[in-house]
Formats: C-alpha cells, sequence, structure tokens
C-alpha cells in the first residue's frame, strides 16, 4: 500500500563518516595517505561497528591529514611568560610538541588495553613514533602542558600508579622537565612491546616447552631488545626526574621490565642479576603482585631442572655400594 504523498518517506540523510573515499587531486598530500593506508584497511570503517584497532587506524589517518594543517609557532627571541592563575586560561600559547605529547599518550593509553599482543606492540610503537618527533617540535625551549596530556595508570599491572608528574600547570616547563616526562612515556611504549613480544615465550614456558629452544627463538630476542630499551629510558627519565615523588613513580615500572626481562633470559648469572636489580627498584615489595624466585632457584622458576649437587651424587655413591655390598 502506498503511502499518503504528505506521508513520503523523505530521501536518507548524508553519511556522518561515508565509506567512500573523497577523490582528492593527484598532486594533494591526502591522496598520498589514503594511497599509503595499510592493506588491511582496504576502505573507511563504520565507527557504530569498528574496533578499538581500527578506531586507531583512523586516528592515526586523522593525525596524518591534521598535522599539515598544525600551526608552527615561531618562537621568539624574548618571549613573554604566559603565567595565568587559572590553568586553562585563553592566553596560553599553541604548541605543537604538546599536541604530539597529547596524541602519543591517548595512542598508547588504548594500546596497553587492546586485547591482542600483536596490536599492542603496534600501537605502542606508533606512540613511540609520535613521541620521538617532539625534538623537532621545540623541545628544547620548553612548551606548556596540563595534567589530561600525560598517561594514567597502566592497565596490566595490580596496582595502580599514577604517573603524572608533579609540575605546576602554570608556566612553562623546563628543558629537563620535557626530557624527562618524554623519556618516561617511551620507556612506557617499549614496555608494552617487549611485554607484547614475550607473551608467547612466557605461555610456551608456563605449559613446559623447553627453556633452550623457546629463549632462544627470535621472538624472546626481540621481546628482550624492546625489554631493554624500556629500561634505558626509564633509567634516563629517574636520571631527569625533579623530585622523588616522580623516581617512586619510575621505579615500579623499571622493576616490571626487569623482571619481564629476567623471566626471558637463559643465562642464568644474568637473570640473577636482574632479579636482584628489580628486587632493589621494588624495595620493600615488588608491584604487580609478583614474586621474585628464591635466589639460586630461578631455573626452576623457567622450569629447568637442576644438576644435582657433588654432595647428593656422593651421598648415592655410597647408598649403591652398600647395595652392592649386601648382594
Amino acid at each position: 500500500m502506498s503511502l499518503p504523498p504528505s506521508t513520503t518517506a523523505s530521501s536518507p540523510l548524508p553519511e556522518a563518516f561515508p565509506l567512500r573515499e573523497p577523490a582528492y587531486s593527484p598532486g594533494s598530500p591526502f591522496a598520498a595517505i589514503a594511497a599509503l593506508r595499510p592493506p588491511h584497511v582496504p576502505r573507511r570503517t563504520a565507527l557504530h561497528s569498528a574496533s578499538a584497532h581500527e578506531v586507531l587506524i583512523l586516528a592515526m589517518d586523522q593525525f596524518a591529514r591534521g598535522i599539515f594543517r598544525m600551526p608552527h609557532v615561531q618562537l621568539r627571541l624574548h618571549s613573554h611568560s604566559y603565567t595565568t592563575s587559572h590553568p586553562y586560561s585563553l592566553y596560553q600559547p599553541f604548541s605543537r610538541a604538546a599536541q604530539l605529547f597529547s596524541i602519543a599518550t591517548s595512542i598508547l593509553g588504548v594500546a596497553e588495553r587492546l586485547r591482542l599482543a600483536t596490536q599492542r606492540a603496534h600501537w605502542a610503537q606508533q606512540a613511540d613514533g609520535v613521541l620521538a618527533q617532539m625534538r623537532m617540535e621545540g623541545l628544547e625551549a620548553g612548551v606548556r602542558v596540563h595534567a589530561h596530556a600525560f598517561p594514567h595508570t597502566h592497565p596490566h599491572t595490580h596496582a595502580a600508579h599514577s604517573h603524572s608528574p608533579t609540575h605546576s600547570l602554570d608556566g612553562a616547563w623546563a628543558e629537563e622537565d620535557w626530557r624527562g616526562a618524554v623519556a618516561g612515556a617511551r620507556g612506557r611504549c617499549w614496555l608494552v612491546v617487549g611485554t607484547a613480544r614475550g607473551e608467547s615465550s612466557e605461555t610456551a614456558l608456563e605449559g613446559g616447552a623447553d627453556p633452550a629452544v623457546v629463549l632462544n627463538a627470535p621472538d624472546a630476542a626481540d621481546a628482550r631488545e624492546a625489554l631493554g630499551t624500556a629500561i634505558t629510558f626509564f633509567e634516563r627519565a629517574k636520571g631527569g626526574a625533579a623530585s622523588s615523588v616522580e623516581e617512586t613513580e619510575i621505579s615500579p615500572l623499571i622493576a616490571e621490565a626487569l623482571l619481564t626481562l629476567a623471566n626471558l633470559t637463559a643465562d642464568e648469572n644474568t637473570r640473577e642479576e636482574l632479579y636482584a636489580r628489580a628486587q632493589a627498584e621494588a624495595g620493600e615489595g615488588l608491584p604487580l603482585g609478583l614474586e621474585l624466585p628464591v635466589p639460586g632457584l630461578a631455573a626452576l622458576a623457567l622450569g629447568v631442572t637442576r644438576e644435582s649437587k657433588p654432595q647428593e651424587d656422593e651421598v648415592m655413591d655410597v647408598r649403591m655400594d652398600e647395595r652392592m655390598d649386601e648382594s
């Protein structure tokens, strides 16, 4: 049955987020971005049905487009202080470095919560790539940033650790402050990469696989390299910490990286050293609800059977001799 003319359905509204790519001119940078879009995302994705991974792809696509339009604020020789009574004053200067830091830590915050290890590693590396650009955006001059731009809580830890710097929101940051903040954020990126790459190795060890095979595999080597990078960044951030509070915020992350690295290390002596360093960083109690193996039993923690001690061998020889005499 046809509807009366007054109730005829109107034409559909245009899509808020069209799935088809607009036609860009060949010389447009947006055409190059669309051409370089990863092959596993052949078209745009509807936001209502997209996964977190797909939304991040769209977000990075928009970021790549928007960075061409982001204004460049030229640094003046005699820059004025923009200190105000309210941290969100309209008179705060625009800072590309602060925007990059906010974007990177937002990506990292989502990456830490992804279920698939490969996706966590991928997006943590993407966040690290954004952080690496900050040196080219006037990092040496110091920039203003607000607390919302900083990371929150590591989701894979059993205890919540706040990683927000304790600086005042008013006034520009000193170069040392920014270097420490960026180093800490990059350390978190590589900690996510290292734990994600080592996840399959730890699962295999827990399942009773041969440690000699698992720990010498390429995945374990990649995980160790990433964790070593994370430790380097964390130590750099800790060395540049402006207060003891910031040091205590970084120490649990160093302990986590050291502990994970120790679990993926084949050499027993090196492993014991890493466990000792993790315990020293953790202080009274290890974070994450984890416990260090008893010194000398690290091999047992990885499922490796210890060789019998000489004293035990001598006892067994004596018992065998006694049995031979009795027979």
